[in-house]
């Protein structure tokens, strides 16, 4: 057995900063993707066209969270989830939506931004 690898914590929190200032610049891009799939993907999520442009914000503001929270460094237990993300959950339950829909589309979610992020990464775009 080797020696344990030894990391530069500052030049990781360095370059992790720079990858995820580039990445939140195409924050709008990464979130019509993701909002256009998940109304593609889940039918739940796109009939009515208020709660259409709602996911979009609820997209967009887990997106931007995910993005300042690896940033920033901020402990899981001190993130919040967003606004728009609260409201639209609160708004599907008005409406008599099943749960298994939200939960479908946050999967989903996690799922394509790990696949752009990695497709990101192999092209050595943003790094």
């Amino acid at each position: 057995m080797g020696a344990p690898a030894r990391y530069d914590d500052a030049a990781i929190s360095e370059n992790s900063a720079v990858v995820l200032s580039r990445l939140s610049e195409r924050l709008g891009e990464i979130t019509r993707a993701i909002q256009q799939r998940l109304i593609a993907d889940v039918p739940e999520l796109r009939d009515d066209s208020a709660l259409v442009e709602l996911l979009g914000a609820s997209v967009e503001g887990n997106v931007d969270t995910v993005f300042h929270g690896l940033r920033y460094q901020i402990p899981i237990d001190k993130m919040k989830p967003p606004t728009a993300a609260l409201e639209y959950s609160r708004r599907m339950a008005q409406r008599g939506v099943p749960m298994n829909p939200l939960v479908r589309a946050y999967r989903l979610g996690h799922e394509l931004l790990l696949l752009g992020l990695a497709r990101l990464a192999a092209a050595g775009e943003g790094l």
